[in-house]
């Protein structure tokens, strides 16, 4: 159907236009993903490794000019390895068990600081884990931590006495 010279011709083709662009577009859009998607796994049904494992994927990205990453050691205990701008620190060994996970502002860096703390607040200080600029690194971090702990009183509960 060719289009009219009239004004409501060339609005009539003008729309028609738009309307086969837009739905090539749309077709060029599905045409790179992949069909299935891998599904999302929840973090209380991660294992100790996966829990990790995003851990480390965040301590990756969290700050540009450190590293974080972790490590579960036997007993519990994390291991806590920074990369700086000056270098490794020494790794931290943190025992997880009789810890609260806790989240600050360190409003002098603009960030976000999770820490473990001892439960019976015989510390002020606590053992800093990670630290961010952005809040929903800190608190999947501190969720993740909770995991961890809860995973390992899991593993502790069937051990035999």
């Amino acid at each position: 159907m060719p289009c009219k010279r009239t004004e409501s011709g060339l609005a009539r083709c003008t729309w028609l236009a738009l309307a086969c662009a837009a739905l090539l577009g749309l077709a060029a859009c599905v045409d790179g993903y992949p069909q299935e998607q891998e599904p999302l796994l929840s973090p209380y049904d991660m294992t100790q490794s996966q829990r990790l494992a995003q851990m480390n994927a965040l301590g990756a990205q969290a700050q540009a000019a450190q590293r974080w990453t972790y490590a579960l050691l036997p007993g519990c205990v994390l291991r806590v390895d920074i990369d700086g701008p000056q270098g490794a620190s020494p790794s931290r060994d943190i025992p997880l068990l009789g810890q609260v996970v806790a989240v600050s502002t360190n409003r002098d860096q603009g960030s976000f600081q999770v820490e473990l703390q001892r439960s019976d607040g015989r510390e002020a200080q606590g053992a800093l884990v990670m630290e961010s600029e952005k809040w929903t690194d800190a608190s999947w971090t501190q969720l993740l931590l909770r995991l961890l702990q809860k995973g390992c009183m899991d593993m502790a509960q069937h051990l035999p006495h």
